[in-house]
This record gives C-alpha cells, structure tokens and sequence, in this order.
C-alpha cells in the first residue's frame, strides 16, 4: 500500500510539473508521443475504420513516426525471431510498414519502407502549407488552435498547441508554431488523436539501410 501512494505521488508530481511547467518538462528533448490513428481501408468503405497505434519518438533534432507494432515486432525479430511471440505483439495493418524520419534542421522528411525484399527511401522536402484560424478549441490539458492545409490531395484540419514547444506531428504533418494534437481529413477517412505524451530514456529513432534504393515521391 505504501508502494502505491509513494507511486501515485510521483506520477501526480510529474502532471503537476506538466501542466504547471510545459516547457521544461519538454525541454528535456527525449520524448514520445503516441497517437491512435483511425483509417478507412478504402474511401468505399467509410463506416468500417481500422484502428493502430502510432508513435512519434524526438530527441529535438529529429523525430520518427513509426507503428507501435511494427517496433515491437521488429525488436522480437532481432533477437529470437519467435513465432509465438510474434503473434502476441499485436497486428498491423500492412499499409503502415514505414518509418517517417524528420530533421529539423535541414527541413526533409525521409519516408522508408520494404516491399517484399527490398528496401525504400523516399526524401522529400515538402512541408504543409498551413492557414491559422482563430478558431481554439481545448483538447485533454491543451489550448489548441485550429488549422488547415491542402496536402498529398486532400483537404485537413490539425488542432496544434503552442504548450508544447516541438513544430512536429504525425506523419507527415510540421510546420506549424506548436504541437499537432488532432489531425483529420474532410471526408473523415484519416483521424489521428494524440492520447500519450512521455520521457523516455532513448528514441528509436530509425534510418534507412546503406542499400535501401532511393526513388522519388511520384
């Protein structure tokens, strides 16, 4: 008993600091963020989404956007390669096989994936165009403003919040003076909502093979 209220103190004084002080707390640059990303399997079937659970991993440099259960998968496969164990980790939609590496600095975002045998890296250098609302809307602990951009054909709105002091999102989506919280597409076929925020030791922070080949977005 005494264990648990000692851990319960703890964790009521890591959200106090959270709220009280954001910008330390996410000064400490190792961080991540999971999202649960909801998605048609196809614009046919809108009625039927598909739930993951996606993870972005910073250390203030460069962040990773990743499927949690292709990390876990792919750390069974380094070690044991168990079947079992494998099938345990959870399942994944076939379509989220990637990795999305951002660099702040030089501005690119590196799409890598593995078709069949063969791996892919795809650089790109195009960011959102993004129109500022005033419209706000709070979401869990966060003020958040809302904000729109036409990208990779279609029509988003992201609700970001300048509390958190990282210009990043899921998936493809930055650029914007704070932390996406809440992205969805017009026709409600993508949906991402951040639900987790924590420190961690080391991000897993993935680059592509030396011979993975490079092709262009198109």
């Amino acid at each position: 008993i005494t264990a648990y209220f000692i851990k319960k103190n703890e964790y009521m004084k890591k959200v106090f600091l959270l709220l009280i002080f954001p910008f330390m707390f996410f000064s400490q640059n190792n961080m991540r963020f999971t999202y649960r990303y909801d998605f048609a399997p196809n614009e046919f079937k809108k009625d039927s989404l598909i739930t993951n659970y996606m993870r972005l991993d910073t250390n203030g440099y460069e962040s990773n956007f990743y499927n949690e259960v292709k990390f876990k998968v792919d750390s069974i496969k380094k070690t044991s390669n168990d079947i079992g164990l494998i099938v345990k980790a959870g399942r994944m939609d076939k379509d989220l096989n990637y990795d999305i590496l951002k660099n702040y600095s030089n501005k690119e975002v590196l799409y890598s994936t593995k078709f069949t045998t063969i791996d892919f890296r795809i650089p790109e250098r195009e960011i959102p165009i993004w129109e500022l609302t005033n419209e706000d809307k709070v979401i869990g602990n966060w003020n958040c403003q809302k904000a729109k951009t036409y990208y990779k054909g279609r029509n988003w709105t992201a609700y970001f919040t300048s509390d958190i002091p990282i210009n990043d999102g899921p998936y493809k989506f930055w650029g914007l003076p704070g932390f996406i919280v809440e992205i969805f597409d017009e026709d409600n076929l993508h949906k991402f909502f951040l639900i987790q925020i924590e420190k961690i030791e080391k991000p897993n922070i993935i680059y592509p093979p030396k011979n993975a080949k490079t092709i262009s977005y198109e």
